[in-house]
């Protein structure tokens, strides 16, 4: 009873020391946490894996992209799904959570060796910074922190079939969510199987067989990353050290009692001898060989060194824990039992290691509540935000703001930015802050970054222009300058391969078994979208199908319409098109404008456009690939409609 009792007491102290960065802000506290939250959302609001970057809407996030982190993304996705919990939450609370498993799974690792309560409570101690990350933000590298103790005991203590599977899970759940935290799960487990080897040679096999496995799977997919970073390993460093990790701080912060306690844990091991022992040494040795090559050779791999020392301070955790226990129980304790009756011996004991526990929180927590953090948005951008994102509707997809906020504003809005800052500010930035500075004057420069509105905690001066809320500037639809009136089509080239149809685009068809396919090879190397009607076995009326979208519009104004199209066997009375077809309010039909002739036979890639005027009485608009009345297939690419 008492032993649980403490346990809890000691998750109780983990799940504070991860909070006490949110105490007062409920925001994500640092740039990857809002990365990766835009990246979750962005899976439960589409429905897939591949899609377009959530932030400048230029790429494609994918497996075996530059998103190394999916199976992250997809975990805290469906977590969000299943239990429903707010997003924000979810990220000030999930670390506190995470880590308490963390600390728990170190507890029954160590536990087996009798030092777990003493393990788990150094564990608590895994400092967090901006540059280390750390147990405090809800980030891949916290997570796979938790699977390292729990990797070791399955390696030391489960049966070999059901470890291999468990191992097996892991590792490849890892290499998806962060392939760092894999790699080091790998040096931290490789003692241990190299020790193996000698006492149970298939057991070692087996556990390497598991580590390899993985990775041997996912080669074809992950060929074009690993050689860049194998000849990276022995490439000097541009900047070194990394200037946002300060190793001294960092060890400041975690304190020098644990470091002694570890000192102390070390030998005790060494004393005890045994694979278990040796293993949980020789993985720090090991960690700590590769991260002083790093430094002192800049042999090795930046992220392993970076993210490895968290790591490292786990597996030190649990030597101090296994260095507390030997003191208290075969050095203090004997000595008191030759002086004192058990019963005062025992309670003199647990007194010597509370005062000692309460020596090293009375340093501990101090010094993390006083480790710099920075914040992105406060509450006024974040009412701003939701504003934007309840009431701006998609013909405003995309802003110019702040680029160190940029990522949080795509978060919580949804709109797309054209720059944001992911690691450091470049030139383009500063011309960013320079235009918002000065007061948003120049309405070239919104054109030229391509979007229709402007997020600024400084007023814009610009009759092009429009307040409609606070620090929330749209351009005037009617201005020579504004964004708006370019390619209103979204996804007019068909590149957002998510969905189905893709995004922005619908289908519709009548009187046929039209094929709408999806993706297929573009006009220049991208993907476009095609429309085939079969022959039918019986004659049918008027068959027709269309990929359409209703861009936002103006009754009486033109648009300059074109786009590119290709056929093949196209046949019948009628043929392909880009139609344009008006409706009025209630969607009653008005009319339909033609640009162009019916297209028909097999052709190759053709450019057509047109200039169309809204008719009076106008709300809405169908931009269509169209074919209608004919069979046969057509593909379609770069749609465009632009307000003149």
């Amino acid at each position: 009873m008492t032993k649980t009792l403490l346990l809890l007491i000691i998750l109780l102290l983990a799940g504070f020391v991860a909070f006490i960065p949110h105490i007062g802000y409920a925001y994500p506290m640092h740039l990857d946490e809002w990365t990766h939250l835009t990246y979750a959302k962005t899976i439960t609001q589409t429905g897939y894996i591949t899609f377009s970057d959530p932030f400048t809407g230029e790429g494609t996030s994918a497996p075996g992209s530059d998103n190394v982190w999916i199976g992250y993304h997809v975990l805290l996705a469906v977590f969000r799904e299943v239990t429903g919990i707010d997003w924000l939450l979810l990220i000030r609370f999930g670390p506190a959570l995470v880590f308490m498993l963390t600390v728990l799974c170190v507890y029954i690792f160590a536990n087996r060796q009798h030092y777990g309560l003493e393990a788990a409570f150094f564990t608590c101690l895994i400092p967090t910074t901006v540059g280390l990350l750390g147990p405090a933000f809800l980030v891949p590298m916290a997570l796979g922190l938790l699977f390292i103790p729990l990797s070791l005991y399955i390696a030391f203590y489960i049966k070999p079939w059901p470890s291999y599977l468990l191992l097996f899970l892991i590792t490849c759940f890892l290499w998806s969510m962060h392939p760092t935290s894999a790699a080091v799960q790998g040096i931290v487990l490789l003692p241990f199987i190299f020790i193996t080897l000698f006492s149970n040679r298939g057991r070692g096999l087996g556990l390497l067989a598991v580590l390899l496995l993985p990775v041997v799977i996912a080669l074809p997919i992950i060929i074009n990353r690993l050689l860049p970073a194998v000849g990276q390993m022995l490439t000097p460093k541009a900047v070194f050290p990394p200037p946002f990790l300060d190793l001294p701080a960092i060890l400041q912060i975690y304190g020098v009692l644990p470091l002694i306690f570890c000192f102390i844990g070390i030998i005790y091991l060494l004393k005890r001898g045994g694979r278990f022992n040796y293993g949980l040494l020789l993985a720090l040795v090991l960690l700590l060989v590769i991260m002083l090559a790093f430094v002192r050779f800049q042999v090795g791999l930046e992220p392993i060194f970076v993210r490895g020392v968290s790591t490292a301070l786990l597996l030190i955790g649990a030597l101090a824990g296994a260095g507390l226990y030997w003191l208290r129980t075969q050095v203090l304790l004997p000595r008191l039992l030759d002086k004192y009756k058990p019963r005062v011996a025992t309670y003199a004991d647990g007194i010597l290691c509370a005062l000692s526990v309460v020596v090293i929180l009375a340093l501990a927590i101090p010094a993390r509540f006083n480790v710099p953090y920075y914040h992105m948005i406060d509450d006024e951008d974040y009412r701003a935000f939701v504003w934007i994102g309840d009431n701006i509707g998609p013909e405003y997809d995309a802003a110019l703001v702040d680029p160190w906020t940029a990522t949080a504003f795509s978060a919580v809005t949804g709109k797309k930015v054209p720059r944001r800052i992911a690691e450091k500010e470049e030139p383009a930035d500063d011309a960013i802050y320079d235009y918002l500075n000065s007061g948003c004057q120049d309405t070239a420069f919104i054109r030229d970054n391509r979007v229709s509105f402007v997020y600024n905690r400084i007023q814009c001066n610009n009759p092009d222009l429009i307040e409609v809320r606070d620090n929330v500037f749209l351009t005037n639809p009617n201005s020579t300058g504004s964004y708006v009136k370019a390619n209103i089509i979204r996804n007019a080239g068909f590149e957002l391969t998510y969905g189905n149809p893709p995004g922005y685009w619908v289908t519709w068809s009548l009187n046929c078994k039209a094929e709408f396919l999806f993706p297929q090879p573009g006009r220049s190397g991208g993907s476009c979208a095609a429309i085939q009607i079969p022959k039918p076995e019986t004659p049918t009326r008027r068959p027709q199908a269309v990929w359409g979208q209703e861009p936002p519009i103006q009754a009486g104004r033109s648009y300059l319409v074109s786009g590119w199209m290709k056929t093949e066997d196209v046949s019948g009375p009628g043929g392909a098109k880009i139609a344009i077809h008006w409706r009025g309010p209630g969607k009653a039909w008005i009319t339909d404008t033609p640009i162009m002739n019916y297209v028909k036979g097999s052709t190759s890639w053709i450019f057509y456009q047109g200039r169309v005027s809204a008719p009076p009485g106008a709300m809405t608009c169908t931009v269509g690939c169209l074919m209608i009345d004919c069979t046969g297939t057509t593909w379609y690419d770069d749609i465009t409609f632009k307000a003149e």
